[in-house]
């Protein structure tokens, strides 16, 4: 992911935007970044970006754009649901180290990321080429966070930690997907028309 003094610096920023600029975000790390710090306090190995969740509830996209620009941060993509008038995804980057802001819907007792469409086209990026498979967590894991420590630095994450990470990958057999291993393991909801 680059220099772990780097990734620090970053993370620290991007607590300061959320805290002062945003203060009525709940937001927490997510995906790899959260995968990471429950099991290395840092990076995953392969793992290129940062990766972080807001409830949609409590903050827009246009308001999170507006606060990362405002703080040095590069726009990269903004990723989106039409039919549904839903930001899904801003992608970001500071440091030359991208990160990813996904909003989470609530739906019942659940929330979820659904399918998006591009909007803008960045090159050499993975995920371009990817649908973005939707997949529901628990809305429990988000009402309060836990501390999480990743690069040195406290964040925070869903909780509990562990039982986020074993919903978000489905754990079966003890181990977490790798980097090599094609993508996350995911649930589908095929029940839920995610357009809506």
């Amino acid at each position: 992911m680059g220099d772990t003094a780097l990734v620090a610096s970053l993370l620290s920023g991007i607590k300061e935007t959320f805290n002062k600029s945003l203060p009525a975000a709940k937001w927490c790390i997510h995906a790899g970044t959260a995968l990471g710090a429950f099991l290395h306090q840092g990076a995953l190995p392969g793992d290129h970006d940062l990766d972080f969740a807001v409830l949609s509830e409590t903050c827009t996209a246009v308001d999170a754009i507006a606060a990362f620009r405002k703080a040095g941060c590069r726009l990269v993509n903004c990723y989106s649901c039409p039919k549904a008038n839903r930001e899904n995804v801003v992608c970001l980057e500071q440091y030359g180290i991208p990160f990813d802001v996904v909003w989470l819907y609530l739906r019942e007792r659940e929330y979820f990321v659904g399918d998006f469409k591009r909007r803008r086209v960045v090159r050499n990026r993975w995920w371009l080429t990817a649908p973005c498979i939707p997949h529901v967590l628990p809305a429990y894991l988000f009402d309060s966070f836990e501390d999480a420590t990743f690069a040195g630095i406290t964040v925070p994450a869903p909780s509990p930690l562990e039982v986020y990470c074993d919903n978000r990958w489905l754990r079966r057999d003890g181990g977490y997907p790798g980097p090599d291993q094609g993508g996350e393991r995911l649930e589908v909801r095929l029940d839920w028309d995610l357009n809506e």
